[in-house]
Protein backbone atom coordinates (compact mmCIF):
# COMPACT_ATOMS: atom_id res chain seq x y z
CA UNK A 1 0.00 0.00 0.00
CA UNK A 2 1.21 3.53 -0.71
CA UNK A 3 0.34 6.77 0.36
CA UNK A 4 0.70 10.51 -0.35
CA UNK A 5 1.04 12.80 1.91
CA UNK A 6 1.60 16.76 1.48
CA UNK A 7 4.16 18.33 3.26
CA UNK A 8 5.33 21.97 2.72
CA UNK A 9 3.57 23.03 -0.46
CA UNK A 10 4.58 19.49 -2.29
CA UNK A 11 3.15 16.06 -2.31
CA UNK A 12 5.61 13.07 -1.03
CA UNK A 13 4.31 9.48 -2.44
CA UNK A 14 5.73 6.81 0.45
CA UNK A 15 5.59 2.72 0.18
CA UNK A 16 5.20 1.08 -2.94
CA UNK A 17 3.87 4.44 -4.40
CA UNK A 18 7.64 5.40 -4.75
CA UNK A 19 8.22 2.47 -6.33
CA UNK A 20 5.47 2.64 -9.05
CA UNK A 21 6.43 6.04 -9.83
CA UNK A 22 10.10 5.08 -10.27
CA UNK A 23 9.23 1.76 -12.37
CA UNK A 24 7.22 4.45 -14.52
CA UNK A 25 9.78 6.95 -15.00
CA UNK A 26 12.04 4.08 -16.07
CA UNK A 27 9.63 2.69 -18.42
CA UNK A 28 8.87 5.93 -20.30
CA UNK A 29 12.94 7.18 -19.85
CA UNK A 30 13.86 3.60 -21.84
CA UNK A 31 11.04 3.68 -24.15
CA UNK A 32 12.41 6.93 -26.14
CA UNK A 33 15.65 5.23 -26.21
CA UNK A 34 14.41 1.97 -27.88
CA UNK A 35 15.81 1.57 -31.44
CA UNK A 36 15.10 -0.80 -34.07
CA UNK A 37 17.27 -4.15 -34.32
CA UNK A 38 17.35 -6.60 -37.20
CA UNK A 39 14.75 -8.94 -37.62
CA UNK A 40 17.14 -11.77 -38.06
CA UNK A 41 15.90 -13.19 -41.12
CA UNK A 42 17.17 -16.61 -42.64
CA UNK A 43 15.33 -17.19 -45.57
CA UNK A 44 14.36 -20.86 -46.55
CA UNK A 45 15.65 -22.26 -49.37
CA UNK A 46 12.82 -23.04 -51.77
CA UNK A 47 11.24 -21.00 -52.85
CA UNK A 48 13.11 -17.57 -52.68
CA UNK A 49 13.81 -15.15 -55.80
CA UNK A 50 16.84 -13.17 -56.25
CA UNK A 51 16.62 -9.63 -57.43
CA UNK A 52 19.47 -7.13 -58.54
CA UNK A 53 20.57 -3.99 -59.46
CA UNK A 54 18.31 -2.13 -56.93
CA UNK A 55 18.22 1.31 -56.36
CA UNK A 56 17.53 2.87 -52.76
CA UNK A 57 17.21 6.10 -52.19
CA UNK A 58 15.89 7.86 -48.94
CA UNK A 59 14.48 10.77 -48.62
CA UNK A 60 14.08 12.33 -44.70
CA UNK A 61 12.07 15.37 -45.94
CA UNK A 62 9.25 13.31 -47.49
CA UNK A 63 10.34 9.77 -45.66
CA UNK A 64 9.93 7.84 -48.67
CA UNK A 65 12.09 5.03 -49.42
CA UNK A 66 11.93 3.56 -52.69
CA UNK A 67 13.94 0.59 -53.89
CA UNK A 68 13.84 -0.21 -57.86
CA UNK A 69 15.43 -2.93 -59.30
CA UNK A 70 14.73 -5.99 -61.57
CA UNK A 71 13.90 -9.94 -60.23
CA UNK A 72 16.43 -12.13 -61.95
CA UNK A 73 15.52 -15.63 -61.15
CA UNK A 74 13.46 -17.88 -58.81
CA UNK A 75 15.28 -21.16 -56.53
CA UNK A 76 12.95 -23.88 -56.40
CA UNK A 77 15.09 -26.16 -54.57
CA UNK A 78 16.59 -27.51 -58.45
CA UNK A 79 20.03 -27.46 -59.27
CA UNK A 80 19.01 -24.57 -61.68
CA UNK A 81 17.62 -21.52 -61.17
CA UNK A 82 14.38 -20.30 -62.74
CA UNK A 83 14.72 -17.44 -65.12
CA UNK A 84 12.22 -14.51 -64.51
CA UNK A 85 11.75 -13.14 -67.85
CA UNK A 86 11.15 -8.73 -68.03
CA UNK A 87 11.16 -8.82 -64.32
CA UNK A 88 10.54 -5.95 -61.93
CA UNK A 89 11.14 -5.14 -58.48
CA UNK A 90 9.78 -2.14 -56.64
CA UNK A 91 9.39 -0.92 -52.74
CA UNK A 92 7.72 1.78 -51.84
CA UNK A 93 7.72 3.21 -48.14
CA UNK A 94 6.68 5.53 -46.01
CA UNK A 95 9.26 5.45 -43.26
CA UNK A 96 9.32 8.22 -40.05
CA UNK A 97 12.56 9.72 -39.13
CA UNK A 98 12.55 7.76 -36.25
CA UNK A 99 12.40 4.21 -38.49
CA UNK A 100 8.72 3.60 -38.28
CA UNK A 101 6.92 1.88 -40.81
CA UNK A 102 3.98 4.27 -41.87
CA UNK A 103 3.06 2.23 -44.80
CA UNK A 104 4.33 0.31 -47.55
CA UNK A 105 4.40 -2.13 -50.48
CA UNK A 106 6.17 -4.62 -52.46
CA UNK A 107 5.65 -5.54 -56.07
CA UNK A 108 7.54 -8.09 -57.91
CA UNK A 109 6.66 -8.34 -61.80
CA UNK A 110 7.84 -10.64 -65.13
CA UNK A 111 7.04 -13.97 -66.83
CA UNK A 112 8.41 -17.36 -65.50
CA UNK A 113 7.71 -19.60 -69.15
CA UNK A 114 9.12 -22.52 -67.26
CA UNK A 115 6.83 -22.38 -64.74
CA UNK A 116 3.67 -21.53 -67.12
CA UNK A 117 2.79 -17.84 -65.69
CA UNK A 118 3.06 -14.91 -68.22
CA UNK A 119 3.99 -11.50 -67.54
CA UNK A 120 1.90 -9.93 -64.43
CA UNK A 121 2.56 -9.49 -60.86
CA UNK A 122 4.26 -12.54 -59.09
CA UNK A 123 4.46 -11.08 -55.45
CA UNK A 124 2.58 -8.01 -54.34
CA UNK A 125 2.17 -7.43 -50.21
CA UNK A 126 1.65 -4.40 -47.67
CA UNK A 127 5.04 -3.52 -45.61
CA UNK A 128 4.12 -5.27 -41.96
CA UNK A 129 8.08 -4.70 -40.25
CA UNK A 130 11.47 -3.39 -41.20
CA UNK A 131 14.47 -4.10 -39.34
CA UNK A 132 17.75 -2.50 -39.37
CA UNK A 133 21.52 -2.40 -37.76
CA UNK A 134 24.05 -0.13 -37.85
CA UNK A 135 25.04 2.25 -41.18
CA UNK A 136 25.79 -0.59 -43.85
CA UNK A 137 24.24 -3.27 -42.98
CA UNK A 138 21.06 -5.21 -44.57
CA UNK A 139 17.56 -3.73 -44.51
CA UNK A 140 14.82 -6.23 -43.70
CA UNK A 141 11.29 -6.05 -44.53
CA UNK A 142 8.28 -7.89 -43.88
CA UNK A 143 4.93 -8.50 -45.83
CA UNK A 144 1.68 -9.60 -45.85
CA UNK A 145 1.04 -11.41 -49.32
CA UNK A 146 -1.83 -9.86 -50.84
CA UNK A 147 -1.55 -10.99 -54.78
CA UNK A 148 0.69 -12.34 -57.33
CA UNK A 149 1.07 -15.80 -59.16
CA UNK A 150 3.55 -17.05 -56.92
CA UNK A 151 1.18 -16.37 -53.93
CA UNK A 152 0.67 -19.86 -53.08
CA UNK A 153 4.26 -20.84 -53.14
CA UNK A 154 5.45 -17.92 -51.07
CA UNK A 155 2.76 -18.30 -48.55
CA UNK A 156 1.40 -15.34 -46.56
CA UNK A 157 4.18 -13.50 -45.66
CA UNK A 158 7.22 -12.37 -47.93
CA UNK A 159 10.73 -11.29 -46.33
CA UNK A 160 13.21 -9.44 -48.32
CA UNK A 161 16.11 -8.79 -47.20
CA UNK A 162 17.97 -5.91 -49.03
CA UNK A 163 21.65 -5.74 -49.09
CA UNK A 164 24.13 -2.93 -49.96
CA UNK A 165 21.17 -0.52 -49.89
CA UNK A 166 23.12 2.46 -48.47
CA UNK A 167 21.70 2.73 -45.24
CA UNK A 168 23.72 5.26 -43.14
CA UNK A 169 22.23 3.98 -39.89
CA UNK A 170 18.88 6.29 -39.41
CA UNK A 171 16.54 7.98 -40.93
CA UNK A 172 16.96 11.51 -39.91
CA UNK A 173 19.22 11.87 -43.17
CA UNK A 174 18.71 11.14 -46.97
CA UNK A 175 20.66 7.94 -48.14
CA UNK A 176 20.63 6.10 -51.34
CA UNK A 177 23.42 3.10 -52.30
CA UNK A 178 24.05 4.26 -56.67
CA UNK A 179 21.90 0.72 -57.93
CA UNK A 180 23.91 -2.11 -56.33
CA UNK A 181 21.46 -3.66 -53.91
CA UNK A 182 20.65 -6.97 -53.49
CA UNK A 183 17.91 -8.74 -52.68
CA UNK A 184 16.83 -11.78 -51.66
CA UNK A 185 12.82 -12.88 -51.57
CA UNK A 186 11.85 -15.25 -49.70
CA UNK A 187 9.47 -16.48 -46.55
Amino acid sequence: MFHFMKTKKRWKITGWGEVVVMLLLTLALSATAVQAAPLNFILQTSPNMFSDAIDVRYDSASQTLTATGFAEHIDNGTDTPTPVVNGSFAITAQISNTGAVLSGNLTVTGEVPSLGISQGPLLVGNLTALGYGEAGSATEFQFDTTDGALFYSFGPVIRVILGQSGFAGNFTEDFSNGAIGVAGIGW
